[in-house]
């Protein structure tokens, strides 16, 4: 049962998550400050390579990127509250993973608190300094070596947040006693905590499983109004093809299929403009 919570636990998280996104990549303001970025820096970052590819960047480049793209990455992150901004036409599959390129894939950037939202990239001026090697880029506030980024530097923030993670484990081992008692000591710990953890999950799904669970059930339908709204059909058009037996062949004025399909259309602007920060 406790396998079965987490994973129903792990599914909504995607689900909620897939939703943020597809609110956020409908958001014009947000559209407009990708493509901001790309009018910027697009032409350097398809030579180099994004930030989330594969990439081999010299300490120039580097120095480029931390002084000057970095902040407006920042700042758009800290604004729409995501862990790195993504273009808006990209679709998420079911597990939350986007294929960007050829054995590179990426996950869902929603789903982060306003406290951990562009947290990816460095904060604070780069100095320029010249050594024997020539330039290279150093950020004025302590980070270590910050031409690591982003794959050891992003797996040393995941790593300090871990602590206020109730689903991690913290171990400490002495490797001196034998390897029959470490095992023994692991096993204890890891059961205990995820009765620990399993207790805590409860209590939380106890609280927020329904209307969590009743939120998720209807994300789909404001997404599908909201879309059909901007293709230009009026509201009894959509109500008539979304509804359609429940609207019937001569409906009245007043229908309240109608007044539904216009409650749906309005939850889901006010979620696309920056509501969807609020669900987690």
């Amino acid at each position: 049962m406790g396998k079965r919570n987490r994973t129903l636990e792990d599914r909504e998280v995607r689900q909620l998550r897939w939703f943020q996104w597809e609110c956020l990549r409908r958001n014009s303001e947000y559209r407009s400050d990708y493509n901001n970025l790309i009018e910027r820096f697009g032409d350097w970052l398809r030579r180099k390579r994004f930030w989330y590819e594969r990439h081999s960047w010299s300490d120039r480049d580097s120095y480029f990127f931390y002084s000057k793209v970095c902040p407006v990455l920042r700042a758009i992150c800290i604004k729409w509250q995501i862990k790195e901004p993504f273009p808006p036409d990209w679709i998420f599959d079911s597990h939350g993973e986007y294929e960007s390129g050829p054995g590179n894939r990426v996950y869902l950037p929603t789903g982060c608190s306003a406290d951990s939202a562009g947290s990816l990239f460095p904060q604070g001026p780069v100095e320029r300094v010249r050594n024997r090697k020539g330039f290279h880029g150093r950020a004025s506030e302590p980070v270590r070596n910050p031409f690591r980024w982003p794959l050891q530097e992003a797996r040393r923030k995941t790593e300090s947040q871990w602590e206020d993670d109730p689903r991690y484990l913290q171990l400490k081992l002495d490797v001196t006693r034998p390897q029959e008692a470490l095992l023994e000591q692991t096993l204890t710990e890891i059961r205990f905590h995820r009765r620990k953890h399993s207790k805590f999950l409860a209590k939380f799904l106890s609280k927020a499983k329904f209307k969590s669970r009743r939120r998720l059930d209807q994300y789909d339908i404001y997404l599908k109004v909201w879309d059909l709204r901007q293709k230009g059909l009026s509201f009894p058009e959509i109500a008539k093809q979304l509804y359609p037996r429940e609207y019937g062949p001569s409906p009245d004025p007043r229908n309240p299929i109608i007044q539904r399909v216009r409650d749906h259309y309005s939850r889901a602007d006010e979620l696309i403009q920056g509501g969807y920060k609020e669900l987690t």
